[in-house]
């Protein structure tokens, strides 16, 4: 359905706001939930990196979908949360102002993700959450390129279409 992506933004798209909003908060618990529940689980800090990175991973190329999913952005959110509260809670802040004029998902995402190593860094926090805060957005955005972007995978009837506002229910 959609663009064939599992994810928040087709599901806001296809089926309507709450939807899409349901799935959001669902992706980012799912990977605030993957770093707490490693962080209980292991003293080692490695252990819960490497979750956050499996919940963005496990979004994206699910095994349940046959390898296909989301793009993990909202995943990665919820990762970002935990280990870097403060400079993600900035950059929520400031990623939705121009979200909210142009309701354009595509300038969501880069504004809060592309920022966030600096800020981080700026912030002072330890130099492997720095390049945790240059990983994961990787991630995401070559998974976009991947799914989105590239000839190879792009769906023939795809077109982008401007996301559901609380207003179109």
């Amino acid at each position: 359905m959609g663009d064939g992506n599992a994810g928040a933004a087709n599901v806001a798209q296809q089926v309507g706001f709450l939807a899409g909003a349901a799935v959001a908060v669902a992706d980012i618990g799912k990977g605030v939930a993957a770093v707490i529940i490693a962080r209980q689980g292991s003293p080692m800090e490695a252990v819960a990196l490497l979750a956050g990175l499996a919940a963005v991973f496990g979004h994206n190329w699910s095994v349940l979908l046959h390898f296909q999913g989301g793009r993990g952005a909202a995943t990665a959110l919820g990762v970002m949360i935990v280990f870097l509260s403060k400079e993600t809670a900035l950059l929520l802040a400031i990623a939705a102002i121009p979200f909210l004029l142009s309701r354009n998902k595509n300038l969501f995402f880069p504004v809060l993700f592309a920022p966030l190593f600096l800020v981080a860094w700026r912030f002072g926090q330890p130099t492997y959450l720095v390049v945790y805060a240059i990983a994961i957005p990787a991630v995401v955005g070559l998974t976009d390129y991947w799914k989105t972007r590239n000839p190879e995978t792009q769906r023939e009837d795809e077109e982008e279409e401007p996301l559901a506002t609380p207003h179109e229910l």
